[in-house]
């Protein structure tokens, strides 16, 4: 179920309710809004200079779901996050659909080596019941049981260079858009960002390309290297905090770390299944 696109006009009403007037839109999102995945981003500037963000996802299931995500990082008090100002998940209101504003994050967006989106091809896929039974199979390999008990974490789920907000030096300011976020067990939470990892795509004869996110290149020994520099800075701060930054990173520095990562994704991912059955669920990366 998608929502209706609202009007500027009841956008800058509800601003001008919450911050006074008065309010405008900039960037000429009042007649070209920003768009995500899964959203309309309208970008104003209200009282005092300062900058806003309305934001209403296109799918209402959802609505709810990130407004809970983003008050539960809100009390935490997590760095990064644009702050929750206001949100309703119901239809009842000016904009005739759900809504969020969030604060502004001030930056620009993060570039990780290439930028050249790969080709996405629809498909429907199907697994067979031994792919399944060999899934299934395959949980005793990969359950860690002394992080059984660990607690539910917060993952972005979409964690890409452009939701990355950055300083002019390179300092991280934000992480946006939590439209895809999800409450994982820590153990599964473990896992690289997408401009670190290496997806299988489709090619026209049924076998599988694995190669970076964002490029249909394929450079094991780059990738390598940034995988090893990343893993190092999440190390450092496993030996300094411990607790269950230390479990995370347990969890990530496995050796079978990729594998592992993609028989996981593979329950809920099709295309992913496919291309794990093709490969005996070992990717041709390491």
């Amino acid at each position: 179920m998608t929502t209706s696109t609202p009007c500027p006009e009841a956008i800058l009403a509800i601003a001008n309710r919450l911050f006074g007037r008065p309010s405008h839109f900039i960037l000429g999102t009042d007649s070209a809004p920003f768009s995500g995945v899964e959203c309309a981003i309208y970008v104003l500037e209200v009282k005092n200079r300062s900058r806003r963000i309305s934001y209403t996802p296109l799918i209402k299931l959802r609505i709810t779901e990130e407004i809970g995500n983003r008050r539960l990082v809100d009390d935490a008090r997590i760095d990064y996050f644009q702050p929750l100002i206001a949100a309703d998940p119901s239809a009842d209101n000016p904009l005739g659909t759900g809504y969020l504003v969030l604060g502004w994050a001030d930056g620009k967006t993060m570039e990780w080596s290439d930028t050249v989106p790969s080709d996405l091809a629809v498909r429907t896929y199907r697994g067979t019941p031994d792919e399944c039974r060999r899934q299934k199979d395959l949980i005793t390999t990969y359950f860690i049981p002394d992080l059984d008990a660990s607690p539910h974490v917060l993952v972005h789920g979409d964690l890409v260079g452009v939701k990355i907000i950055l300083d002019d030096d390179s300092n991280v300011q934000s992480i946006i858009d939590l439209g895809c976020a999800e409450f994982r067990p820590l153990q599964f939470a473990a896992e690289y960002p997408r401009f670190l990892v290496h997806e299988p795509s489709e090619n026209d004869d049924g076998s599988f390309t694995w190669a970076r996110h964002d490029s249909k290149i394929v450079d094991i020994e780059v990738m390598r290297a940034d995988r090893a520099f990343y893993l190092s800075c999440v190390e450092a701060r496993a030996r300094g905090e411990g607790g269950i930054v230390a479990d995370y990173y347990t969890a990530l520095a496995r050796k079978d770390e990729i594998s592992r990562f993609w028989w996981w994704t593979a329950v809920d991912r099709f295309d992913v299944h496919k291309a794990m059955a093709a490969c005996g669920w070992q990717p041709p990366v390491r």
